[in-house]
C-alpha cells in the first residue's frame, strides 16, 4: 500500500483527482486548453465581420515618461467630446499599468471624471493589486469609486482579485472571467467586465458565461480590419464612427488590439461557448483517466494499453472538434487528453517492468510445475508440495495439487489428502468437488488406511472418495479374508485387467523384521510366479506399498471350496474326487519345482462350478508367514489342516502338502474336521498323537476307498503318507465313483 501511495501510479491518482476537482489549482492547464483552441480554430473558417470597433492610439508624445498627464487627459476629454459628437454609441480607454498608475497619483479625480462622463476605463496593471493594498492613491480612488451611490453599471470599477475589471454576471450567480483576468469579482456585487461593458446592450445575455480559470473561447477573425487613428480627430464622422464602438489605447500595447478582437467577436458572435455540462464532463473523464492509468494499464498487455491509449486520445479529439465544428461549442478535454498522453509514457516504463516480472514470475510458476509433475508422476507427492509452495495460484497447480489429493486419497494416507484439499480451498474456495472430499475425509477421522493385522481389511471408503490403490493395482471390493490377510478385486490400469490381490499387513511387525519379512515375502512369492501349471493360480506381480505385502494373482471366478464344507451344501462324492485330484496334480508339479506350499485348504482353493475346474493360490506365502510366527506370537495359518512335523516347528517338505490335502478331502466329503480340540494345544496333540475318526462312522454311505485315501494321507509319519501328490491325484481317479 505504501508503494503505492508513494509510487507513480499513486501520484498519478493523486494529480487526476486535483484536475478533477479542482483544475485551476495547477498552472497551464489554462494555458493549455487556450493553445489547443487556437489551433482547433485555424480548420474553421469565420465569415466576414460584419460590424467592427473603431481602434484608436494614443499620441506617443502624451503617454511616454516626460509628458504630463495633465495633457494627456485634456487629449482625452477632446477625443471623446469629438467621438460623442459624431456618434459614437460606446468609448473605451485602455492604459497600461505605467499610464494609470501615473495618473492616479497626479491628477487624482482624472479616472472619475472620465467614469462619471460614461467613459468606460480599464488598466491592466500587474500591480494595482499591490496598489489596492493601500500603498499607492489608486486604493483610494477605487475604494471611493466602490462605494459611490447610484453610480452607473458601467462605470469603470476595479476589485481586490482582479488584475482587470470583473466580467458581467447576475448577482448570485457563479462568478466569470476573461483568458486576461487573475481572478473572480470578490468586492460588491458583480459588474461588467470592460469588453462587455463597451457592448450595446452590457448584461449577461450579451455574451458567454465565462467560467473561472477558464480560458476564453473566441472565435477567429482572419479579416479583421480595424480602423486605426493615429492622431487628433479633426472630422469624426469622416471615419465612420457612427453608432460603433471606439476603443482608445496606447500605441504599441499588444492588449489594445487584443481587446479589440475579442470585442469584434462578440459583435459578430463569433464566439464558441462551453456547454453548461462543459465542467462536469470534463471532471468525471479526468477522473475516469485517472482510474485508467492508475489501475487499467499496469493490468493491460504493454502492445494493447498503448493501443487503447491512443484510441481514447483520438475519441476525444474527434468529439472535443466535432462540437467544436458542429455546434460551435467547447469542451475542455485538452487537459485530460495531455494528462491521459503524459500520464501513460510515466507509467508505461513500470507496465514493462511489472509486465517482465509478470512473464518472470509466469515462467518461474510453469517450470516448478513441470517439476512437480514429474516428481508426482515418480510416486514423490510429498517433493511435488514442497517445489508447489511458493506457486502463484493457478488452473494447472490447482488441477496437479487436486491429483494429488486423489494420489493420497489413493495411498490411504487421507491425512495428507486432507491437508492437500485444506491448502487448496485456502488458495480458491469452490474449485471441483473439493469442499464435499473434506467433508466426508473429516468422516473418516485421522486414520491411516492400513490393516489393523493380518486379518484386517483396509479402509473402503464410501461415495464420494477414492478408491485405494495397493500398488498399481486399484481396488474395487473385497474378495475373502483368511487367516494370512485379505484378498481383493482390483484392476491393473495398465493393461485393463482384473486381478485378485492379496494384501498382508505389515505393521504388526517392528521396522527390522518388517524389512527382513518383506524381502523374504518378495523372494518366495517371485519363486511361486515361476509356477505355470492350470490348476494353479498365476502370480503376475508381487511388491510392497507402505504398510502392506502384496501378490498380484489371476482372478480366477468361481467360490472358494470353505464355502462347500457345511454338511449341507457338500458336492457330490465324484465331484470331490476330481477336484481334489486337480489340486494333487498342482501339487505334485509345485513339489518337482521345489516349492512347497505349507498351507492347503479348501478356502485356498477356487472351484469353477461352470467348468468343474479347480485352482490353488498363496504358492509360498505360507512359507514365509510362517518365520515369522514365533517373532508374532501367533502360528500363522491354519492348525487344524497342519501335518504333526509342520505343528512341531519341524522340517516339512511336499507330503505336508498331502496331509493337508488329506484334512481337506475328510472335510469336503463329511463337513467335519478329522482332528478337533477345544483349544490349540488340544488340537495339536490331537493331531499328533491322536487317530482320525473314522470317516465312514460320520457318513455311512461314502465308499470303501474315501477311508482307505483319507487314512493313508492322514499318517503321521510322513514316510507312510503318498510318496507324491501324483501318487494320491491317481488313487482318487481310480476310486472315483
Amino acid at each position: 500500500m505504501i508503494r503505492f501511495i508513494i509510487g507513480t501510479r499513486g501520484i498519478l491518482l493523486a494529480l487526476g483527482l486535483i484536475l478533477a476537482a479542482a483544475p485551476w489549482a495547477l498552472p497551464g492547464t489554462a494555458w493549455l486548453d487556450s493553445v489547443v483552441f487556437r489551433g482547433a480554430s485555424l480548420i474553421r473558417s469565420a465569415p466576414p465581420p460584419t460590424s467592427l470597433p473603431l481602434l484608436m492610439t494614443l499620441p506617443r508624445e502624451l503617454t511616454d515618461g516626460a509628458a504630463k498627464p495633465q495633457n494627456l487627459i485634456d487629449h482625452i476629454n477632446r477625443t471623446t467630446e469629438q467621438l460623442r459628437q459624431g456618434g459614437a454609441q460606446r468609448i473605451g480607454i485602455l492604459l497600461d499599468s505605467e499610464t494609470a498608475t501615473s495618473l492616479a497619483w497626479a491628477v487624482p479625480d482624472a479616472l472619475h471624471a472620465l467614469a462619471a462622463d460614461g467613459i468606460i476605463v480599464g488598466a491592466p496593471s500587474a500591480n494595482l493589486n499591490g496598489a489596492l493594498s493601500g500603498r499607492t492613491p489608486v486604493a483610494e480612488i477605487t475604494r471611493r469609486l466602490l462605494a459611490e451611490p447610484g453610480a452607473p453599471r458601467n462605470t469603470p470599477q476595479f476589485s481586490e482579485q482582479t488584475a482587470w475589471l470583473p466580467i458581467v454576471d447576475q448577482p448570485g450567480q457563479r462568478a466569470s472571467r476573461s483568458r486576461w483576468w487573475s481572478g473572480p469579482a470578490s468586492v460588491g456585487e458583480s459588474v461588467p467586465d470592460f469588453t462587455t461593458a463597451l457592448l450595446p446592450e452590457p448584461t449577461a445575455s450579451s455574451g458567454p458565461h465565462w467560467y473561472p480559470h477558464w480560458s476564453l473561447a473566441s472565435g477567429r477573425l482572419p479579416s479583421l480590419s480595424l480602423v486605426q487613428v493615429d492622431t487628433y480627430l479633426e472630422d469624426p464622422a469622416a471615419v465612420g464612427v457612427n453608432n460603433q464602438i471606439v476603443l482608445i489605447g496606447i500605441t504599441g500595447d499588444p492588449a489594445l488590439r487584443d481587446t479589440a478582437g475579442v470585442i469584434a467577436s462578440r459583435l459578430n458572435q463569433a464566439l464558441s461557448e462551453p456547454p453548461a455540462w462543459a465542467g462536469a464532463l470534463a471532471a468525471a473523464v479526468t477522473l475516469a483517466v485517472a482510474l485508467y492509468l492508475t489501475f487499467g494499464v499496469p493490468a493491460l498487455k504493454v502492445v494493447t494499453g498503448l493501443v487503447l491509449t491512443l484510441f481514447i486520445l483520438l475519441m476525444f479529439t474527434w468529439f472535443q472538434l466535432g462540437m467544436f465544428l458542429a455546434r460551435n461549442e467547447w469542451l475542455w478535454l485538452s487537459v485530460p487528453a495531455a494528462y491521459l498522453g503524459l500520464g501513460h509514457l510515466l507509467v508505461l516504463p513500470a507496465a514493462i517492468d511489472r509486465r517482465q516480472r509478470r512473464n518472470d514470475r509466469h515462467r518461474l510458476d510453469n517450470s516448478r510445475l513441470q517439476l512437480a509433475s514429474m516428481q508426482f508422476e515418480r510416486g514423490d507427492p510429498d517433493a511435488a508440495l514442497t517445489t508447489l509452495a511458493d506457486n502463484h495460484t493457478s488452473e494447472g497447480l490447482l488441477d496437479l495439487l487436486y491429483r494429488i489429493a486423489l494420489g493420497f486419497e489413493k495411498r490411504r494416507q487421507y491425512g495428507r489428502a486432507r491437508q492437500t484439499l485444506t491448502g487448496m480451498e485456502r488458495r480458491k474456495s469452490g474449485y471441483a468437488d473439493v469442499a464435499q472430499r473434506l467433508a466426508l475425509l473429516d468422516q473418516l477421522g485421522d486414520q491411516p488406511g492400513g490393516t489393523a493385522s493380518l486379518a484386517g481389511t483396509l479402509i473402503m471408503p464410501g461415495p464420494g472418495l477414492e478408491r485405494p490403490d495397493i500398488g498399481r493395482y486399484r481396488v474395487e471390493r473385497e474378495l475373502g479374508r483368511g487367516g494370512m490377510g485379505v484378498v481383493y478385486l482390483g484392476m491393473d490400469p495398465a493393461i485393463n485387467r482384473q486381478v485378485a490381490i492379496k494384501a498382508l499387513d505389515l505393521s504388526v511387525l517392528d521396522a527390522a523384521e518388517a524389512d527382513q519379512f518383506k524381502a523374504r515375502f518378495i523372494r518366495e512369492a517371485e519363486a511361486a510366479g515361476r509356477l505355470s501349471h492350470p490348476h494353479i493360480v498365476t502370480v503376475y506381480d508381487v511388491g510392497d506399498d507402505g504398510d502392506l505385502a502384496y501378490i498380484a494373482m489371476d482372478y480366477v471366478p468361481g467360490e472358494p471350496l470353505n464355502q462347500r464344507t457345511e454338511p449341507s451344501r457338500l458336492l457330490p462324492v465324484s465331484a470331490i474326487y476330481e477336484l481334489i485330484a486337480q489340486a494333487a496334480d498342482a501339487l505334485d508339479y509345485a513339489h518337482e519345482k521345489g516349492i512347497v506350499h505349507r498351507d492347503i485348504k479348501p478356502a485356498n482353493m477356487i472351484h469353477d462350478p461352470e467348468s468343474g475346474r479347480l485352482k490353488i493360490t498363496d504358492f509360498g506365502v505360507a512359507r514365509v508367514t510362517d518365520a515369522g510366527r514365533t517373532r508374532t506370537g501367533a502360528i500363522i495359518g491354519s492348525p487344524a489342516y497342519m501335518a504333526p512335523e509342520q505343528i512341531a516347528g519341524g522340517k516339512v517338505d511336499g507330503r505336508a502338502d498331502i496331509f493337508a490335502l488329506g484334512v481337506t478331502l475328510y472335510q469336503l466329503l463329511t463337513g467335519h474336521f478329522p482332528f478337533e480340540g477345544e483349544t490349540l494345544a488340544a488340537l495339536a496333540h490331537q493331531i499328533s498323537r491322536g487317530q482320525p475318526r473314522p470317516i465312514r462312522s460320520v457318513r455311512p454311505d461314502l465308499p470303501a476307498s474315501a477311508s482307505r485315501i483319507v487314512n493313508r494321507a492322514l499318517k503321521k509319519s510322513p514316510d507312510s503318507r503318498y510318496a507324491r501328490a501324483g501318487d494320491m491325484a491317481e488313487a482318487l481317479r481310480k476310486a472315483r465313483p
